[in-house]
């Protein structure tokens, strides 16, 4: 009967989401010869909080201390589900844009307004032009824009585990010498379980808990090669998300 229950309010949320979904994109289109990103940035924040209140999730947040006031900086975060995306802008207080895959910007409608926001397309099969789009990232960063990627590439393992990084994130941080702050969710994989080949996901009420990690400047891997900091960057990911693990089986 629960999961009967969790269908039907699954489709009631989608149903709405897209709805508000189709709207929000409309708009960003129709935006797109202007250029006004901060108004597709909005559009976007508006969208996420609505998608926030109708699906009855609850967040915790700490560290928030540790977040960095102004920009521009490089967001890396792990990826269990949407509500990453959506839960960044309820804490991320300025404009920022993403670094996704380029097959997301193929998608009709879509991609454009992807474009109108002024978000950045990798593509992840082909080395040479993913060099090409995080140059032109580097370069949009160190005009002043931050940006959110997900260095796994896709989303976390089905038990939330952080999949192996990528390491274009911090090639980009290197190029760009801009500081990284990272980001950790856990519990969003149980919001929206991750079942990839069902076109239908179920939506579950429950808490997703955040933790903001202190920043790392320029000046603490301007000396470590790549990989280095990409593994500097997991590991301090992964303790904490070990730590929000035990405190989610508390709470």
């Amino acid at each position: 009967m629960y999961e009967v229950w969790i269908a039907v309010r699954s489709v009631v949320i989608w149903f709405i989401a897209l709805l508000m979904l189709f709207i929000v994109v409309c708009l960003a289109i129709l935006s797109y010869p202007f250029r006004l990103y901060h108004f597709v940035h909005i559009l976007a924040e508006t969208y996420a909080r609505f998608v926030l209140f109708i699906s009855g999730v609850r967040f915790r947040i700490s560290g928030i201390e540790n977040l960095e006031e102004t920009g521009p900086f490089i967001v890396v975060s792990n990826h269990q589900s949407m509500f990453d995306a959506v839960a960044m802008y309820t804490f991320l207080e300025i404009p920022f844009r993403w670094v996704a895959k380029a097959s997301l910007f193929r998608i009709p409608f879509l991609g454009l307004a992807m474009k109108a926001g002024g978000y950045i397309s990798v593509e992840r099969d082909q080395p040479r032009k993913a060099a090409v789009s995080l140059l032109e990232a580097a370069r949009g960063v160190n005009s002043g824009i931050s940006v959110v990627i997900f260095p796994e590439g896709t989303r976390s393992f089905e038990d939330g585990s952080m999949r192996p990084f990528k390491n274009g994130s911090f090639l980009l941080a290197k190029k760009a010498k801009v500081t990284l702050q990272p980001v950790v969710f856990w519990g969003s994989h149980k919001i929206i379980p991750v079942k990839r080949k069902k076109l239908f996901q179920k939506i579950y009420p429950g808490k997703v808990f955040i933790s903001i990690i202190k920043p790392i400047h320029p000046d603490d891997y301007s000396s470590l090669e790549v990989d280095e900091i990409s593994d500097l960057i997991r590991t301090k990911m992964q303790i904490s998300l070990d730590q929000m693990k035990l405190e989610s089986q508390k709470a």
